[in-house]
C-alpha cells in the first residue's frame, strides 16, 4: 500500500532515537551480492597515542594486532569493522578483536533498537535511469534515422494533449496520451488521460500546484547544483542540437502525472527518471536502437503517491529535477557518478528545498534516518543494491558530509568539479575545508560521529556477525572499557585469515 506511516524522525547528529537496553544478537546478513574470500594472514603490528585530540584511528587489513597508548584508565573501546571493496565478504574472513587480558570484563550492556513496525516509515523508492549507448565514432552513421518532426505544441491548458513513452510495467512501455493540465515558463504538467490514481476534478489543481512549487525552486536549486542541459542528442557520435528548435516542447520541464509501473496502490515507485528522453528516437547504435525517448526535459511522479501522500511527492519534484541536472553535470561530460552518490545528491536537493516548499519531516529524506540507525549494515554507505537500505545508509552519509563541511558549497563543488564518485566526494571536501583528507580518513570521522553519541546507530558486541556488505559496509561494535593505560587488540576471524579489503576503525571515547 501506497502510504506513509507517521514515524519517530532522527535528526542528522544521530541524537534523537528511543533504544532499549538489552542485548540482541544479529541476525548474519543474507546477501545477494557476490561473496569474496581474498585472503590473507596479517602479521603487522601497529601502535596508537591516544590524546583528546587524537582518538580515532585507521587500520588495514594486515595488522595482526594494535597498541593504544595513553590515558585510556575508564575509556570505552569501540571499532568499526568495515568492507573498502566492491564485493561482500563471507564473514569467514570477517576479522573482530580477540578477548584480551588487559581489558576490563564487559562494555555493559548493548544499545538497540526497539522493534516496532507499526513506526516505521513506508518509504518510497526513487528510481532513475542513466542511458549511455555506445557513440559511432564513424562520421558518416551521424544522422541516421533521425526525423526533426518538432512541431511545437500550443500550451493551451485543459486543451493540449500528446502522446508520451511511460513505463506501463515493470520492462513494458506503452505510448500513451496524455493532457496538458498546467503550464508556465518553466515546466509544463501532463497526466496521463487514461490514469486511475487522480480523479478528473482534481487534476488541474494537482497540476497547477506541481508548477508552481517546481517553478518556485527551479532556479534555487540550478544555482547549487548546477543547470539541466538544453542540448539534445540527434546523431550516432554524440553531436547534440539545441532542444528549442529540435523538440516539441522546447526547453521546458515536462512533469508526466501517472501510475508508475501500473501497479496502483501497491506500488513503492514515487518517481523516475530516464535519461534515454535526452537522444532522439531513430537513433541507431551499435548497442540500441531509440525507439522510446520522449524528447526533452522529463521526469515522471506516480499518480498514487500524489493522491495518498502529495507533500511527499513535491519533495520528488527536487529529487527527480537533481537526477536531470546531474545527468548535464557528469555525465554528459563523461564523468562518472555511481547511483550511490547519484541518490545521495536527490535526497540532499530534497533535503535543501524543504523548508522552502514547507514539507514536513515524515515526507522528507529524513524519514530513512529510522532504517540507517537500526539496519545500516545491511548495505554498503558507498553501496546501490536497489534496496531502501541504500537511500537509508546514503542519505545518513550525505546529510552528515554536508552539515559539518560546507552546506550548500560543499554540494556545489560536488556537482561541479571534474572528479567522480569517492574522488569527488573527497576532492569536494578538501577544496572548501583547506584540507587534505582521503577518502578512508574521511570515512574515519563519519564513523566517530556514528559512536559519538548516546544514542548511536546499531552497535554489536565484540564478536562475528554475518557477511559484510560492499563498498564501505560496516558492522560497529563495542570491544570493552580500559582498566589500565595500554591496551592490546589482536586481530583474529573463524579461518584464522582476513580479507585484504577489510578495514578497522578504533574510536577510543
Amino acid at each position: 500500500m501506497k502510504r506513509v506511516f507517521s514515524v519517530f524522525v532522527a535528526v542528522l547528529s544521530l541524537t534523537a532515537c528511543q533504544f532499549i537496553n538489552e542485548e540482541e544478537e544479529a541476525t548474519p546478513r543474507s546477501s545477494s551480492q557476490s561473496v569474496v574470500t581474498h585472503n590473507l594472514v596479517p602479521s603487522k603490528s601497529v601502535s596508537f597515542e591516544v590524546s583528546a585530540k587524537s582518538n580515532v584511528f585507521v587500520v588495514q587489513a594486515d595488522a595482526a594486532n594494535v597498541t593504544l597508548s595513553g590515558n585510556l584508565a575508564g575509556k570505552t573501546i569501540y571499532y568499526a569493522t568495515v568492507n573498502s571493496g566492491s564485493k561482500a565478504i563471507s564473514n569467514e574472513y570477517v576479522r573482530y578483536v580477540a578477548e584480551n587480558s588487559t581489558r576490563s570484563a564487559s562494555a555493559g550492556k548493548v544499545k538497540v533498537f526497539e522493534s516496532d513496525t507499526k513506526n516505521e516509515q513506508n518509504h518510497a523508492a526513487h528510481h532513475h535511469d542513466d542511458f549511455n549507448p555506445v557513440f559511432d565514432e564513424d562520421s558518416s552513421r551521424a544522422v541516421a534515422g533521425v526525423t526533426f518532426d518538432t512541431e511545437k505544441i500550443d500550451n493551451q491548458v485543459g486543451v493540449t494533449s500528446k502522446n508520451f513513452y511511460v513505463a506501463a510495467a515493470k520492462g513494458s512501455f506503452q505510448h500513451k496520451p496524455a493532457t496538458l493540465y498546467a503550464s508556465d515558463s518553466i515546466c509544463n504538467v501532463w497526466i496521463l488521460n487514461d490514469d486511475t490514481g487522480i480523479p478528473e476534478n482534481e487534476r488541474m489543481e494537482v497540476a497547477r500546484i506541481y508548477a508552481e512549487k517546481f517553478s518556485s525552486i527551479y532556479q534555487k536549486i540550478r544555482a547549487v547544483f548546477g543547470e539541466e542541459s538544453d542540448l539534445i542528442y540527434v546523431s550516432t557520435n554524440g553531436a547534440l542540437a539545441p532542444m528549442e528548435n529540435a523538440c516539441a516542447t522546447g526547453k521546458k520541464v515536462n512533469i508526466i502525472v501517472y501510475d508508475l509501473y501500473g501497479d496502483q496502490n501497491d506500488g513503492e515507485t514515487i518517481g523516475l527518471y530516464s535519461s534515454i528522453d535526452y537522444f532522439k528516437n531513430g537513433l541507431a547504435f551499435r548497442n540500441t536502437t531509440i525507439t522510446r525517448s520522449n524528447e526533452g526535459k522529463y521526469f515522471y511522479i506516480d499518480s498514487y503517491f500524489a493522491r495518498d501522500c502529495f507533500e511527499y511527492t513535491l519533495s520528488t519534484l527536487a529529487h527527480e529535477f537533481q537526477h536531470m541536472i546531474n545527468y548535464s553535470m557528469k555525465v554528459m561530460k563523461g564523468l562518472d557518478c555511481d547511483t550511490n552518490l547519484n541518490e545521495m545528491l536527490s535526497m540532499l536537493c530534497e533535503d535543501m528545498i524543504q523548508s522552502e516548499l514547507n514539507i514536513p519531516d515524515s515526507y522528507s529524506p529524513k524519514n530513512r534516518m529510522f532504517k540507517f540507525l537500526s539496519n545500516y549494515y545491511d548495505a554498503g554507505i558507498r553501496e546501490y543494491n536497489d534496496t531502501l537500505q541504500s537511500y537509508a545508509n546514503a542519505y545518513a552519509f550525505g546529510a552528515w558530509l554536508v552539515r559539518n563541511f560546507g552546506g550548500n558549497a560543499l554540494i556545489r563543488e560536488m556537482m561541479h568539479n571534474i572528479k567522480s564518485n569517492n574522488d569527488c566526494i573527497v576532492s569536494a571536501v578538501n577544496t572548501i575545508n583547506g584540507t587534505n583528507y582521503s577518502f578512508e580518513s574521511l570515512f574515519a570521522l563519519f564513523v566517530k560521529a556514528c559512536f559519538d553519541y548516546e544514542d548511536t546507530p546499531r552497535v554489536f558486541e565484540n564478536n562475528m556477525v554475518g557477511n559484510l556488505a560492499a563498498s564501505y559496509g560496516m558492522y560497529l561494535k563495542t570491544y570493552a572499557v580500559a582498566d589500565g593505560n595500554s591496551v592490546k587488540l589482536d586481530f583474529t576471524s573463524i579461518s584464522g585469515q582476513t580479507n585484504s579489503g577489510l578495514i578497522t576503525y578504533i574510536y577510543v571515547k
